[in-house]
């Protein structure tokens, strides 16, 4: 019982920690230039978060596969937090009308669990490494109506051990749910 009670502070703690930084220093964000719809990248001192799905349409009830791929494009060393890949990525799903997607039964459970559940690990990715994690959204997000619905996801890193968080964020995707 005291060592759950002493992870949870910790957890808490770095929840703390972590929101208190993402709100000290947020940098600007800019869309590349010359991307094409759809594969353009939202860049953030030189990372590109890129957001991609395989299918544009996809027929109810069919996963829909979400891949984000984090690109250092700097000439350093940049840290990311690796935990849970839905703790470390927030997925924002909208529907045709831009409202926000509840989370289904077992997203809920999933999203939970993230945040409280695995490890916390500072990872560098050097100079032109890339990290990618793929995600089956319409498990965790109700996408069963047909419909389109607009993605985006999001992440912080850290660009520089003296500087704050910077929050990254993707390029809108969209896919169609078919009857």
């Amino acid at each position: 019982m005291k060592v759950f009670a002493l992870s949870l502070r910790i957890s808490l703690a770095m929840v703390v920690m972590f929101s208190a930084a993402s709100e000290k220093g947020r940098g600007t964000t800019r869309t590349l230039a010359g991307s094409p719809v759809g594969t353009a990248a939202l860049v953030e001192a030189d990372l590109r978060l890129i957001a991609s799905l395989p299918r544009r349409g996809v027929t109810g009830g069919e996963p829909i596969i979400l891949k984000l791929s984090l690109t250092n494009t700097t000439s350093k060393d940049v840290i990311v937090v690796e935990s849970n890949p839905l703790a470390d990525y927030k997925i924002d799903v909208r529907d045709q009308r831009g409202r926000p997607v509840p989370p289904t039964p077992e997203g809920k459970d999933l999203l939970f669990h993230s945040l409280w559940v695995g490890r916390r690990l500072s990872v560098r990715l050097a100079p032109g490494d890339k990290k990618v994690e793929t995600f089956e959204i319409n498990k965790v997000y109700d996408m069963s109506k047909p419909g389109s619905y607009t993605v985006t996801g999001s992440r912080r890193a850290l660009t520089d051990v003296d500087k704050s968080w910077v929050e990254l964020k993707s390029n809108i995707v969209k896919v169609t749910v078919l009857p």
